[in-house]
């Protein structure tokens, strides 16, 4: 899912936690730029459940924009005051890809893009 609004961000990212099948987590990394000076942790777990796999993706603001930029960041980058539909999108990518690689070669060649289903906490 594309980034909305006026305007564009690249940051550096730190692995702050891989555990292979059970967790990946990542955060932002704070620039000595102002307008980057914050920070959130970005995660994924993954646990069995109903023959397959669960996956809870999270994010936790570790650290605010400095307060001149908060506002402005609203209009710049509306995506941050709502991070769900992101997350949704995240999920889903990862649900389509996942499958895709389970049914194995032939569907991916086809570019077979099942949707997933939410839990029953959501997403």
């Amino acid at each position: 899912m594309p980034h909305r609004g006026l305007a564009r961000r690249r940051r550096r990212y730190e692995v702050v936690e891989a555990e292979p099948g059970r967790a990946f987590a990542f955060r932002t990394l704070p620039e000595l730029d102002p307008t980057r000076r914050n920070s959130t942790t970005w995660g994924y777990r993954l646990e069995p459940a109903d023959g397959g796999t669960r996956v809870t993706h999270s994010y936790e603001i570790t650290r605010l924009p400095l307060r001149p930029f908060r506002a402005l960041f609203g209009v710049l980058l509306p995506d941050h005051r709502d991070m769900r539909p992101q997350m949704r999108h995240n999920l889903e990518a990862l649900g389509g890809l996942l499958r895709r690689e389970a049914a194995g070669p032939a569907a991916a060649e086809q570019g077979a893009r099942p949707g997933i289903t939410p839990g029953p906490g959501g997403f």
